[in-house]
């Protein structure tokens, strides 16, 4: 017996089988393109700021480089989380790049607003960035240094439970 007597034989069970291999190729489709274009996890346009060592936060764009001039004053980035599904928020630690890597940040976003595209960016890692715990005395650490575990260690404030989740505007 052959293939197509065979399905001509079983045709429930060959119906049956392919929707089956369609719906799994579907699936895996699916979750292929949700996790490389954003489709399932949306990305925000917008960050989170402080310029009061994190006592409060503003959302702006999310290209800005911290630290920056807000209404006179400087801004970091600030890490938000909530630890009761977003009825309270608070920032968790806060983050900066040193002067040389915002330079030369600074420099290259420049170049490329004025089309000059040989001025490319130089890598920059997280080792370029400096992060804190907000309201702590002014000492900024680099995110890979043994300090920063500490720093990056969020928990939740007294008086609530659960597990920290990061929050985006």
């Amino acid at each position: 017996m052959g293939v197509r007597e065979a399905i001509d034989r079983h045709k429930g069970w060959a119906v049956g089988i392919a929707a089956v291999g369609v719906l799994t190729v579907a699936v895996f489709a699916w979750r292929q393109v949700g996790s490389s274009s954003g489709v399932g996890a949306v990305e925000s346009a917008q960050a989170f700021y402080s310029t009061d060592d994190g006592a409060t936060y503003f959302s702006a764009p999310a290209d800005l480089i911290p630290p920056f001039d807000h209404e006179g004053k400087t801004a970091c980035r600030a890490a938000v989380f909530t630890c009761d599904g977003g009825k309270t928020k608070f920032v968790g630690y806060l983050e900066k790049y040193p002067a040389a890597a915002k330079a030369r940040l600074d420099a290259a976003r420049d170049a490329g607003k004025r089309g000059d595209r040989s001025a490319a960016p130089a890598a920059t890692a997280a080792g370029d960035i400096e992060i804190k715990k907000p309201g702590a005395a002014a000492t900024w650490v680099n995110r890979r240094s043994r300090e920063a575990a500490q720093v990056l260690n969020v928990t939740c404030p007294p008086g609530t439970s659960g597990q920290p989740v990061l929050v985006t505007p």
